[in-house]
């Protein structure tokens, strides 16, 4: 009678422990059914016990390596679950990564040279190398999650050779990419902005080949050609002018020609939170990044505070 009694008490805990973590009824069913001919066969309480404990162990290592990814282990600026886990298909030469579903996703916050630049196949084969088809992905999506062409815009992240990695890092580390932000998830920006420092400074790939340049910004005619174009400008600020809307900071003693940070007055605060007060800015050599447009001058409009950098 005490054997039976142990055995039930066993199975109501198994049962719940299976109904907590593992809700599925072919599970239920075949551990009742386990349970059951332990239960005939009259098995020694103390056996009954050890092998219900590898059970245990064994239902807990199938559990978590069946859960959901953890943001955490690829970076603690994530949110702590992916948005969106899917299959991974190819790599397409319209710079997205083609998943299941029939769904197409293009990296967040990075740029990568296009099919038509001869540094698109090295991107492509470090893509091709590390992602095979089949491999789930797990995307993290910030602000404006689809783009107009309803592509998925998102941090991508995997498992290669046992270790997570996030793909916008890696290619950045590898010197393949460089940090061009939309979703403006502050602390993400500050870990890229750190390995894209790391790659230029030790000339890693397209550094070292001069498909990625930092540009002076003076003389403006340098930028003349960059116009419409995602361009990394340095320079030492001549003077700072407050505007309506805006705050102009220009590099040269001509504000009709010469090159212009703008920043929007909306920005003002996010700056200052970083310690960067934009009247303390003359003198000071500043590297930003942005779009550049014709504005009495090549201008670029800070669209993140974390792409003005103050470096002296």
């Amino acid at each position: 009678m005490k054997l039976k009694e142990n055995c039930a008490f066993l199975f109501y805990f198994l049962r719940c422990f299976v109904f907590i973590f593992w809700k599925g009824p072919v599970i239920k069913e075949v551990l009742f059914l386990a349970v059951q001919k332990l239960w005939r066969k009259q098995v020694s309480v103390v056996c009954f016990m050890v092998r219900f404990g590898y059970f245990l162990l064994f239902l807990l290592f199938v559990t978590l390596a069946s859960s959901p990814v953890r943001a955490d282990r690829f970076s603690p600026c994530m949110p702590s679950s992916p948005s969106v886990e899917a299959r991974f298909l190819f790599f397409g030469d319209d710079l997205t990564l083609h998943i299941e579903g029939n769904r197409n996703v293009i990296l967040a916050d990075i740029s990568v040279p296009s099919a038509a630049q001869s540094g698109f196949a090295d991107v492509k084969d470090l893509v091709s190398r590390e992602l095979k088809p089949g491999d789930i992905l797990s995307l993290f999506q910030f602000d404006d999650p689809v783009d107009r062409y309803g592509r998925l815009r998102a941090h991508v992240m995997y498992e290669f050779r046992g270790a997570a990695l996030w793909l916008q890092k890696e290619l950045i580390t590898q010197g393949l990419a460089r940090v061009s932000a939309i979703t403006g998830r502050s602390s993400c920006l500050v870990a890229l902005l750190a390995a894209e420092e790391r790659a230029r400074s030790a000339g890693r790939h397209f550094w070292g080949q001069a498909i990625f340049k930092v540009y002076p910004a003076d003389p403006p005619v340098l930028l003349i050609p960059f116009v419409d174009s995602f361009q990394i400008i340095e320079g030492r600020v001549r003077s700072v002018k407050r505007g309506r809307k805006v705050i102009f900071l220009d590099f040269g003693p001509d504000w009709k020609a010469d090159s212009t940070l703008m920043i929007p007055l909306s920005q003002e605060d996010n700056l200052a939170a970083r310690g960067v007060s934009t009247e303390n800015l003359v003198g000071r050599r500043v590297r930003f990044r942005g779009w550049i447009k014709e504005v009495n001058g090549p201008a670029v409009t800070l669209s993140n505070p974390d792409f003005l950098e103050i470096l002296e």
